[in-house]
């Protein structure tokens, strides 16, 4: 029984990874882990049975087993957004960027997608080009300018890469 609740928990997580691709790398990674310490017996079957019924659960649920803020609880979308960022965003100072401050800019992220987003924008170059443009003023108007956030080019294109893959898959 154990081998099909991990392998339907491994398919769920493949067809599902680029939904929310943090969220289901975390747990594809947990439950190779888990398999891997089966096979090699650090765990009992009881052991591996509890661990992988854990992780289909948490999978299902989308428990990210870590607490996001409060403002973005009960917003799949945010937490995605969230997710990208989260550990990603330093200060000049070389501070990571606290976790209600990088929900606060996935939620300002999901406003601007929303202001520029319309019907069919993956066949329409121009305005992909001008949410690509937007999310650029964003990071660099916004954090970079105002907020002190140090955004290295290859940091920024690395996170807008993300974004737009997550935009692309929700849309």
């Amino acid at each position: 029984m154990q081998y099909r609740i991990a392998s339907a928990t491994r398919r769920a997580i493949t067809e599902k990874m680029d939904e929310d691709p943090t969220f289901y790398k975390q747990f594809s990674e947990l439950l190779e882990e888990t398999i891997r310490a089966y096979r090699e017996k650090r765990l009992s079957e009881r052991e591996y049975l509890n661990s992988v019924v854990d992780l289909a659960s948490k999978v299902a649920r989308k428990d990210r087993g870590r607490d996001v803020p409060e403002s973005i609880r009960g917003d799949e979308d945010a937490q995605a957004f969230f997710g990208i960022l989260d550990g990603q965003l330093k200060t000049e100072g070389d501070e990571l960027v606290a976790g209600d401050d990088a929900a606060a800019i996935a939620q300002q992220i999901i406003d601007i997608i929303k202001s520029h987003l319309i019907v069919d924008i993956w066949s329409n170059e121009v305005a992909q080009n001008n949410l690509r443009n937007a999310i650029d003023d964003y990071f660099f108007d916004v954090l970079r300018d105002e907020k002190g956030v140090d955004l290295p080019v290859e940091v920024l294109d690395e996170l807008e890469l993300k974004i737009m893959v997550l935009i692309s898959v929700e849309t």
